[in-house]
């Protein structure tokens, strides 16, 4: 009786466990989503009808983004984050205008060529990515 009582309580706060973790990551998705809407807001002039469409965009993306992180595989994980960061850029298209686009787009070059350099020097010299 007590053992299956035990068992019980386990049972239960592993199921809370992870239910908690679930709606953590979706909170962290809605926040980051937020986070990059709101900048985006202020980048690209967003009006107050398409600010909610952005944020569910980047919204899912960041949940897309979160679930990548379990594909052990590089190359298929990479592939999978280029193919729905294209149906972002997709989307966004559908919502943007299209100079809000081009910043969009502009903005999103640059932080690619950025990360790119900051890759390449971590690989040339691992110690930097220690510190």
């Amino acid at each position: 009786m007590i053992i299956s009582a035990a068992k019980t309580m386990v049972g239960a706060t592993v199921m809370m466990l992870a239910v908690t973790t679930t709606v953590s990551a979706q909170d962290r998705a809605a926040e980051g989503a937020k986070r990059a809407t709101d900048k985006m807001k202020t980048e690209l002039s967003l009006t107050d009808a398409q600010y909610p469409k952005v944020e569910q965009i980047n919204k899912e993306f960041m949940e897309k983004a979160k679930e990548s992180r379990s594909i052990t595989d590089k190359t298929e994980r990479e592939k999978g984050v280029k193919a729905f960061s294209d149906e972002r850029d997709a989307k966004l298209k559908a919502v943007l205008t299209d100079e809000q686009f081009k910043q969009y787009s502009d903005k999103k070059a640059e932080r690619l060529q950025k990360f790119a350099k900051v890759k390449t020097r971590t690989l040339e010299n691992p110690k930097m990515s220690k510190s």
